[in-house]
């Protein structure tokens, strides 16, 4: 008996774990956001958007860059947050590097791209990749993103 209900107790605590943890990382999300419309309109470049279930809106840009412009553009709490790129690789895919480092005045972003693999990604003209963003308070998150080229 006692350790039917030893075993019960040791789920119970699992799953609140469980569904702290969601909640926390759908928290992390909810800080990033799009980027507004008005901050890209009529401008063409890298236009990605969040592959990750928690992110509250799949359709919406998370990140930015001018075609041909070392900066980007990311929301975040809110706010539009201009980028400096710091670093870059000289390997690129359709004019964009493979991997950037950028930095604001107190975050950096990492984003990191590979070319389109699959048949639906080459005929879509879709890059994969992951942008990672570190605020100096200690926040951080890490974000499956896709998207292509286009003007907006």
């Amino acid at each position: 008996m006692k350790r039917l209900v030893l075993a019960a107790l040791l789920l119970a605590t699992a799953a609140c774990q469980n569904t702290h943890t969601r909640q926390q990382t759908a928290l992390q999300f909810m800080r990033v956001g799009p980027v507004p419309e008005s901050d890209v309109s009529g401008k063409c470049g890298l236009s990605l958007k969040a592959r990750s279930r928690p992110f509250p809106s799949r359709d919406a840009t998370v990140f930015f860059q001018e075609t041909g412009e070392t900066g980007a553009l990311i929301a975040l709490d809110g706010a539009s947050h201009a980028l400096l790129q710091t670093r870059a690789t000289r390997d690129t895919f359709d004019g964009f590097p493979s991997l950037q480092v950028f930095e604001a005045r107190d975050m950096t972003a990492r984003l990191s791209l590979r070319p389109a693999r699959s048949d639906e990604e080459k005929a879509t003209g879709t890059h994969i990749g992951v942008l990672m963003i570190n605020k100096t308070d200690g926040w951080s998150t890490t974000i499956p993103v896709s998207g292509t080229i286009a003007c907006k």
